[in-house]
């Protein structure tokens, strides 16, 4: 258990490397992609392109956050290099969004960005359990959801600011380097031993429970007679344990991985919850450029994306910082998700009844706090219900499912709805509706304060 508190500059550091992860990721999706899906697609598919986009990078990225965990954790729990290689490959899936004048660079492009920047989201993600503490995990946890929101703003910001299409994407994959430096330089992984790693990894379920494993990371004997024994056709012990490799390698991995992805039901309902109140989220902010332009009838729809974009990040900016600071304090978690679920839920319902300016606002306004009160805690609530610290980025890659599946359930149930089954009207019904599902389920998360 991690006991010692970490520093300010250290959580500074941290919330800035998640900005600048956050800007590449989410920035695009609120300018970028949909000017380019409307310049390559024309005013006619322009909502069909963004949605075949969106929906094959978020495909990639649920793949790709749970490999790069498990990578993580395959080489001792180090996540720095983890950060770097997928920040790389995300920067050049940017760079090639810059200049993609097809339909297919534009997926590839995007594609790259997703299957990238998880790499980085998921040692951030990690950190949070290898080094702070309980007491302090949801303040931490707040500044992970907080700057991930700030992340939005300086995404959507350099596309208002540089310009649309290829400068935008430039800035954005300035920033993400740029952002990560500090962490670089004052985070220093707290690695396992290299061969209790590979244990953890390779070690049939058999050897892991019934031998005993030294600090060297060494299995005693009777594991290893345990794991060698089988009956011959005869019914005798065959202690020769004449098993060819080949198959015995393929039956440790199988049972590794069960192992591996042990899931408990707190975790289950946990990360249910992260999908559905996720779900709400993307919903909101899939066709936002569109809702203001073809629904609400502003002039500017990319200028109005901007200014709702910071107001929605201010407000979840106040209640994610206070709600984090005051659930260590009050030592709660439950309470910040149910207020999360209903205002969120009110929001969403101004938007699809009152599409005009000054109540879209106040609906930023309550889709911000119920956001904020939400991430205050999220990152909390999912470290407590990790089944184990050996797997620990592993099982935050597949609680980050969660967050990346809506992106990629969003613009598929978006698209039919907007395009003839009830409109943006029943698109923020539905976003409603999601988040009081989610409240409904908070009852099991049992073991939760």
């Amino acid at each position: 258990m991690v006991e010692a508190p970490v520093r300010r500059r250290w959580m500074i550091a941290y919330g800035l490397a998640m900005v600048g992860v956050a800007a590449g990721w989410f920035g695009p999706i609120q300018i970028l992609l949909p000017e380019q899906a409307a310049r390559l697609a024309g005013e006619d598919g322009k909502e069909a392109l963004l949605a075949f986009v969106t929906a094959w990078g978020a495909a990639v990225s649920m793949v790709a956050n749970p490999l790069w965990g498990a990578l993580s954790d395959r080489i001792g729990s180090r996540r720095l290099p983890i950060f770097v290689a997928g920040a790389g490959v995300g920067v050049v899936g940017l760079l090639v969004l810059a200049g993609a004048d097809t339909r297919v660079t534009m997926v590839a492009g995007w594609c790259l960005v997703q299957a990238g920047l998880n790499g980085p989201l998921a040692a951030l993600a990690a950190m949070i359990g290898d080094r702070v503490p309980e007491r302090q995990r949801g303040t931490v946890g707040s500044i992970f959801g907080v700057a991930q929101i700030v992340g939005v703003v300086l995404g959507t910001a350099l596309a208002v600011a540089v310009g649309q299409g290829a400068p935008g994407y430039v800035a954005v994959a300035i920033a993400v380097p740029a952002l990560g430096a500090a962490l670089l330089i004052l985070h220093r992984d707290r690695r396992m031993p290299v061969a209790a790693s590979v244990d953890a990894w390779t070690a049939p379920a058999s050897t892991q429970h019934r031998g005993h494993v030294d600090s060297a990371g060494r299995v005693d004997s009777a594991a290893r007679v345990d794991s060698a024994a089988r009956v011959d056709s005869a019914g005798r012990d065959d202690l020769t344990g004449r098993v060819d490799s080949s198959t015995r390698a393929a039956s440790s991995t199988r049972r590794s991985v069960h192992v591996k992805l042990r899931v408990t039901e707190q975790f289950a309902w946990a990360w249910l919850i992260r999908f559905l109140l996720n779900l709400s989220n993307a919903l909101v902010l899939v066709y936002l450029f569109y809702y203001l332009s073809d629904r609400v009838g502003v002039a500017d729809p990319a200028l109005w994306v901007l200014i709702l974009t910071v107001v929605n990040v201010v407000f979840a900016g106040i209640a994610g910082g206070f709600g984090g600071v005051l659930s260590d304090r009050w030592e709660r978690r439950r309470v910040f998700v149910a207020v999360a679920a209903v205002v969120i839920a009110a929001g969403a319902t101004l938007m699809a009844f009152v599409p005009v300016t000054g109540v879209v606002i106040a609906a930023s306004v309550l889709v911000g706090i119920g956001w904020g009160a939400y991430i205050a805690v999220d990152m909390a609530v999912m470290t407590h219900v990790l089944p184990d610290a050996e797997t620990r980025a592993t099982m935050l890659g597949v609680a980050n499912i969660a967050g990346t599946l809506p992106q990629l359930i969003a613009p598929v149930v978006a698209a039919p709805i907007v395009t003839g089954l009830g409109g943006y009207p029943a698109l923020y019904l539905l976003t409603g509706v999601a988040a009081l599902l989610a409240l409904t389920a908070l009852p099991r998360l049992r073991e939760l304060p």
